[in-house]
């Protein structure tokens, strides 16, 4: 899936991600490879994701919202 990290003050990561782990409100929430459509409210914490090349990252976010759709995961973040 196509992965977009995005800050006011830039991107933090424009790329492909075999899986995402976000810090949900409710709960940290998995996505994989064609997820279904969901929108979610996200809490300060570690985005987690393992690229194409089966190497894992982890990204620190201040809260925000997650859109996944069409195979597209777009976090705007503080």
């Amino acid at each position: 899936m196509k992965l977009f990290i995005i800050s006011p003050e830039k991107v933090l990561f424009d790329g492909e991600a075999e899986s995402v782990i976000l810090p949900g409100k409710e709960g940290s929430l998995g996505v994989l490879n064609h997820h279904a459509p969901y929108i979610v409210l996200l809490k300060d914490g570690n985005v987690e994701f393992q690229d194409n090349s089966n190497q894992k990252q982890s990204i620190y976010i201040k809260g925000g919202i997650a859109e996944i759709n069409e195979n597209k995961l777009t976090i705007l973040t503080d």
